[in-house]
C-alpha cells in the first residue's frame, strides 16, 4: 500500500489520535502536501500543528507524548536543568495564593486532621516544541480528606458540552452577544466553610506551623462546590 492510500485509510478508521507505534515506519517523511489525503478536516489538522515553507510536513509533529520532562516530581524539578525556571513558578504561585490570603499560619497541633501538599509542575512548549513556560501548581491531598471533617457537601453543578455547543449555535442564528470570562486561579476566589488545615509548603516550610485554609485549593474535593457559590452571584449580578 501506497504512503497516501495508508494514511488515508488509518484517517479514516475512526481512530482518534495517531499514535506514536504508528509512525515507526515514518509515513509523513518527506511527504509533500499535494500527496495529503483527501481530507480537509485532515489537513487543517496538520497545519494548525506544523507546517514549514516547503509544504512539508514532518513525522515528529504527531508524536506529541506526555513525558517524564515536562511533569516532573518535585526533586526532578529541583535537580533538573530548568530548577530556576521551575523555582520562579514557584514563588509566583505561593505569591498568588498569598496575595489572595488563601491561608493563615498558625502553631502546629498533632489532635486534628493535617492535609498534605504537593506541587504540580509542568513545562508548555510552543508549537514548535520550544518551551513556552514553567507552571507550578500547589494542590491539596484531597485523598486525605475525612468526610464530615473536613468536608460535607461536595456536590457541584457541571455543564455539557454539548450545552455550550447549542447555546452558541442558538447565538449565531438570533444574534447574541457573546463573552468569555477567565478566571485566573479560579477556585481560590472561593471560601472555605470547613476548618481544613494543611501542612506547610514543600519549600517554604515553618518549623512548628501549619496552614489553615481560608480558601478552596486546588484539590480539596468541594472546591468545585465552593467555586460555584461566587460563579452564580456574579452571573445574577
Amino acid at each position: 500500500m501506497d504512503t497516501s492510500a495508508s494514511l488515508a485509510s488509518y484517517h479514516n478508521s475512526g481512530q482518534a489520535k495517531l499514535r506514536r507505534n504508528h509512525l515507526d515506519n515514518a509515513f509523513l517523511a518527506g511527504l509533500d502536501w499535494d500527496q495529503m489525503p483527501p481530507s480537509k478536516d485532515f489537513k487543517e489538522m496538520i497545519a494548525h500543528i506544523s507546517t514549514f515553507d516547503d509544504n512539508s510536513i514532518s513525522p515528529l509533529c504527531l508524536a506529541a507524548r506526555a513525558s517524564t520532562s515536562d511533569n516532573p516530581t518535585f526533586t526532578q524539578a529541583m535537580n533538573g536543568p530548568d530548577a530556576d525556571g521551575f523555582r520562579d513558578a514557584m514563588n509566583t504561585e505561593m505569591g498568588t495564593l498569598d496575595g489572595m490570603e488563601s491561608w493563615i499560619i498558625v502553631r502546629r497541633t498533632y489532635d486534628i486532621n493535617i492535609l498534605g501538599l504537593t506541587w504540580l509542575f509542568k513545562v508548555k512548549h510552543f508549537p514548535k516544541g520550544t518551551i513556552n513556560k514553567l507552571k507550578a501548581l500547589l494542590c491539596v491531598r484531597g485523598d486525605q480528606e475525612i468526610d464530615r471533617v473536613d468536608m460535607f457537601n461536595t456536590y457541584a453543578l457541571d455543564v455539557s458540552f454539548s450545552t455550550v455547543r447549542l447555546i452558541l449555535i442558538l447565538s449565531i442564528f438570533l444574534g447574541w452577544a457573546t463573552a468569555q470570562i477567565n478566571y485566573t486561579a479560579a477556585f481560590i476566589n472561593a471560601s472555605v466553610d470547613e476548618e481544613v488545615y494543611e501542612e506547610m509548603p514543600r519549600g517554604y516550610c515553618k518549623e512548628g506551623h501549619m496552614l489553615k485554609l481560608q480558601r478552596s485549593l486546588y484539590g480539596l474535593k468541594q472546591s468545585p462546590r465552593n467555586f460555584f457559590k461566587p460563579l452564580l452571584e456574579k452571573l445574577n449580578q
